[in-house]
């Protein structure tokens, strides 16, 4: 009897050490995972990027976050330029081991932009982050890239702030981007896919149903859309 009980807590010692051990490399895991994504979008855009929280489901290889920050470039009032309150990424399990991640579907629910104009030097923050998305894709290395077959963004909502200009802010309508590629048609990187995502919702605050603004100030929130025609006929719709 007394080997016995030994045994048995011996047994139930080591499931609980196996328990812990699990726990420790989930959250670990986790906290990379979240420091990995603020490095990576905030090189991307070139401003301060923050993930409130980050997990990844080690059987279903399905990614969340929340609380995901891009903060405004340097000249500008306000703190942040773009939040999400939370995305969630259906990957290819076995893809994760490769440098191509196939990911089915990118959902995105909460997006507020918060668009501001700066008068001197003339410029918005819209243009100044998807100018530096533009440059980073264009010049991307040969790390992570991604076969995005949809992204759904629900919930948009855009703000304004401009000098003079009395603070706006407006719900718009639910879209989705299929076939997200690099601009030379190949797998995504993460800078396409924010440059992508942020153009469309940039273009949806601009539009006569979006946001109401004045039309000397458009010419400098809409410079960073230019050309970019081609590129969402493929992709929005």
């Amino acid at each position: 009897m007394i080997i016995r009980r030994l045994i048995r807590r011996l047994i139930l010692a080591a499931l609980l050490l196996a328990v812990l051990a699990a726990a420790a490399v989930y959250f670990a895991g986790n906290a990379l995972l979240r420091a990995g994504l603020e490095y990576a979008a905030g090189r991307a855009a070139g401003t301060p990027a923050k993930v409130g929280s980050a997990s990844i489901g080690w059987l279903d290889s399905r990614v969340s976050i929340g609380g995901f920050v891009i903060g405004n470039p340097p000249g500008y009032a306000g703190p942040e330029f773009a939040r999400l309150e939370r995305g969630r990424a259906a990957a290819s399990p076995l893809s994760l081991l490769r440098g191509e991640i196939a990911v089915s579907e990118l959902t995105l629910e909460g997006l507020t932009l918060t668009l501001e104009v700066r008068v001197l030097p003339p410029g918005s923050n819209l243009t100044d982050v998807l100018a530096a998305l533009k440059s980073r894709a264009a010049g991307a290395g040969p790390g992570r890239r991604f076969r995005l077959e949809k992204v759904v963004v629900r919930r948009l909502r855009a703000r304004l702030l401009a000098p003079g200009v009395k603070a706006a802010e407006k719900d718009l309508p639910d879209f989705e981007l299929r076939n997200v590629r690099s601009a030379a048609g190949g797998p995504a990187a993460l800078e396409d896919i924010l440059f992508q995502v942020l153009s469309a919702a940039g273009r949806r605050a601009l539009e006569k149903e979006g946001l109401p603004v004045p039309a000397g100030l458009r010419g400098l929130l809409d410079g960073g859309l230019d050309g970019l025609g081609d590129v969402l006929r493929e992709v929005l719709r």
